[in-house]
């Protein structure tokens, strides 16, 4: 499949009249016509990778025609961006206070080159560059002309419509090949983009959208051109740097040893990683992430006594990481007991299997468990159970199962596991942005980036030949791996299927991801 050509320096068309949720990466800074033949400035923006938060970030160039510190506006200009023309004369003509539209930056060094051309001394604009932080909500649909005109018509369900939305399309490929004559698109029956926004390699729309969407896209060109459609939520900042806290234990607690449930919540994007002292989390991906809706999470871990340190590490695909560590007390009991619960994650209805390890059983006089945390035991044995325990968890999110013991003596020893059950439309979304990023690699024609999205060396090395001999057509090769449907997803690993159409069939391909050792979802066999 082929997605947004993250390299493409073309001019882009954005109908969109105002940036949501976005941050000044450049600017505003005014320049005004002085007397005398015109002088273009050339004005340095630098980008790192950091700032491109894993590939969602995108940039708009925003100029206020007669904004603050001007005597008015100009009535012709020339802005550019790494040599490729954004706004011309003729889009100064008419007179309109704001012009927008998205741009594509470069990792490493870029350039703003603006010319004033028409106005009197005095008169000027007001350049900014804005980031906005963008995730697709499907991966992106490639339409491609098998005649000189075609509709093509997609269904994208949404799960939070209330969120703010655009509509991303890429019109031909980064070289500018492949691109519409003309087309338009409708979003439930409304007009997003005409023919005049054809014109541009890049489109983007704001959009309303619902719980289930019908995307209908008209289109002319000649046979083998194609635009890749996406719809994507507007997000903001938090979603970038991962940051992590912990809700358990509190800071100086004195916990049983030698396993210990910690638990709490982190902000950043959907596919990050948690592990707390080298053990992986689970996080419930079902939240947004933000610093009003963040991810919770929890890690069953191995600890010594008696003082120790815990630190949760947060990652993200591309290495941002967020940290946050406590110390506390370990003591170790005279009977430790320790219960687990496997899978410690799956879909729901999620049956799990719970075990329980005792260092002395025969000391064990009842034994109590409560499945959700309610502070109820509702289910008590007279000895420790000789068999397995299974319970069955048919509501997604993190389950808290709480296991109290009483020995021969009276006392008692409480300690917890937990699960994490997911919804099978949670967890397709995070598989799928995993392949997402791995397309986008791909479709940018950078090898290096490609691997990264893989699981681990052995499975980059064993690759690397392969996309080294096609380095000149990974666009092409991006193009053709588009669906994907799930077939099996379990707590580390998931299989899905690849179809394509080859000489008229379609055929299918399997494609594996797995958990690496940071717990972010990546691609293992493709």
């Amino acid at each position: 499949m082929s997605l947004r050509q993250s390299v493409c320096l073309s001019v882009l068309a954005c109908i969109s009249s105002s940036v949501l949720a976005g941050t000044n990466f450049f600017g505003p800074k005014t320049y005004v016509i002085a007397p005398g033949r015109p002088v273009p400035v050339t004005e340095p923006v630098v980008l790192d990778q950091e700032q491109t938060c894993d590939g969602r970030a995108d940039f708009i160039l925003r100029i206020e025609n007669g904004g603050v510190g001007t005597s008015g506006p100009v009535s012709s200009a020339n802005v550019g961006v790494n040599g490729i023309a954004i706004f011309s004369e003729n889009d100064f003509k008419p007179i309109r206070p704001v012009l927008e539209r998205p741009i594509n930056l470069r990792i490493g060094s870029n350039s703003i080159d603006i010319q004033l051309t028409g106005g009197n001394p005095g008169n000027g604009i007001v350049v900014s560059l804005v980031k906005e932080i963008e995730e697709s909500v499907q991966i992106p649909k490639q339409d491609v002309l098998t005649s000189k005109q075609q509709r093509f018509v997609d269904t994208i369900p949404i799960s939070e419509p209330s969120a703010h939305y655009i509509i991303f399309i890429s019109n031909g490929d980064e070289n500018g090949l492949h691109r519409l004559k003309s087309g338009s698109v409708t979003l439930n029956g409304a007009q997003v983009l005409d023919d005049k926004d054809f014109s541009a390699s890049l489109l983007r729309a704001l959009v309303n959208v619902q719980p289930n969407n019908t995307v209908v896209a008209d289109l002319k060109g000649d046979v083998g051109d194609f635009i890749v459609l996406a719809i994507r939520r507007v997000l903001d900042e938090s979603v970038c740097a991962p940051h992590v806290f912990f809700d358990e234990p509190s800071e100086s607690a004195t916990v049983p040893g030698p396993t210990l449930l910690v638990r709490g919540t982190a902000t950043g994007a959907h596919d990050l990683g948690i592990t707390v002292n080298g053990f992986p989390a689970e996080v419930d991906s079902s939240h947004a992430g933000t610093a009003q809706d963040a991810f919770h999470w929890f890690a069953q871990i191995e600890i010594e006594a008696p003082t120790s340190t815990i630190e949760a590490v947060a990652k993200t695909p591309s290495g941002a990481t967020g940290t946050a560590s406590r110390r506390i007390t370990v003591v170790a009991p005279e009977n430790p007991v320790t219960i687990r619960a496997l899978p410690p994650n799956g879909l729901v209805p999620l049956n799990a299997t719970f075990y329980i390890s005792v260092a002395a059983p025969a000391k064990i006089s009842n034994c109590e468990i409560d499945f959700d945390w309610d502070g109820i035991y509702e289910t008590s044995f007279a000895r420790l159970p000789e068999d397995e325990l299974r319970h069955a968890f048919a509501e997604p999110g993190i389950h808290i199962v709480t296991l109290r013991t009483t020995d021969t003596n009276g006392g008692s020893t409480t300690t917890k596991t937990a699960i994490n059950a997911e919804t099978l439309a949670s967890m397709d979304a995070l598989l799928k942005r995993s392949w997402s990023r791995f397309l986008e690699a791909l479709s940018s024609g950078d090898v290096d980036r490609s691997l990264s999205e893989l699981v681990d060396e052995p499975t980059r090395e064993r690759y690397r030949p392969a996309l080294d001999l096609i380095r000149p057509t990974l666009s092409r090769f991006a193009a053709g791996l588009q669906t994907i449907r799930p077939v099996s997803i379990g707590a580390n690993s998931a299989h899905y299927l690849l179809t394509r159409t080859e000489a008229g069939e379609v055929v299918g391909y399997h494609i594996y991801f797995a958990r690496d050792e940071k717990g972010v979802w990546r691609v293992a066999q493709f």
